[in-house]
């Protein structure tokens, strides 16, 4: 899980990575760029020149891809971060027990019972997985939670319902929209071809392609283009 002073070390490697002094970038030959980036270089009657070149790029690409991900990362993190006590191993386990400060009340209702809720999650804590869930899997936490809605007293009253609605109600947050973009930038080259008469199967050779080697061969044959320019 990503922790918000990973994000913290990141965002002060990405403020050194073009200072003149104590930069935080590797030197482009001790850069790993692959092992499919190195052969299909070989392949190419590229100077060493171009090569540099290339790399030099591909390092940009690579800080530029970082920079753009750390900016898109909530600034909540810190509160996302508590969601891992709702884990089925967090919630059974003995020791290690979280106290009301731990919780993510900020996805709760506004009207929590905030003390019932922490009561009914030392009673969880009591019980064993199997009398949960079975012999389903433990990792899945969703799961986890829909059982233990589900679990009654003799009066058929829930035993965790504070505790049960308050966990699937985080569970449920959408903590990134990458799935939707991903769609819709799909859907939008499917409708753009679709418009200009394409096949539809140009879109999803592009979908499929191995984004590493269409980079490097556009970074190559501009490397190319560049030199038969500078040689007129």
């Amino acid at each position: 899980m990503l922790h918000e002073a990973d994000i913290a070390a990141v965002r002060r490697a990405l403020e050194k990575a073009e200072a003149p002094f104590e930069n935080s970038l590797l030197l482009q030959d001790s850069i790993d760029f692959g092992e499919k980036f190195n052969e299909l270089l070989a392949k190419r009657s590229v100077s060493a020149n171009k090569a540099k070149e290339v790399k030099q790029r591909c390092t940009n690409f690579l800080v530029r891809l970082v920079k753009e991900l750390v900016d898109r990362l909530p600034v909540n993190v810190s509160v996302v971060e508590k969601i891992d006590v709702l884990s089925p191993n967090r919630c059974l386990s003995t020791s290690n027990k979280p106290n009301i400060d731990d919780f993510s009340w900020q996805f709760g209702e506004p009207n929590i019972d905030k003390e019932s809720t922490i009561n009914q999650f030392r009673t969880l804590s009591t019980m064993r997985i199997k009398e949960i869930i079975g012999t389903a899997s433990p990792n899945d936490i969703v799961n986890f939670w829909v059982q233990v809605s589900k679990m009654q007293n003799a009066g058929g009253d829930p035993i965790f319902k504070d505790l049960a609605e308050f966990s699937l109600r985080c569970l449920s947050l959408p903590l990134s929209n990458a799935v939707v973009e991903r769609i819709f930038s799909v859907m939008g080259r499917k409708m753009y071809d679709s418009s200009r008469g394409c096949a539809s199967t140009s879109t999803a050779s592009t979908v499929n392609v191995d984004d590493g080697e269409v980079i490097l061969d556009a970074l190559l044959l501009l490397a190319a283009d560049e030199a038969e320019s500078e040689c007129i």
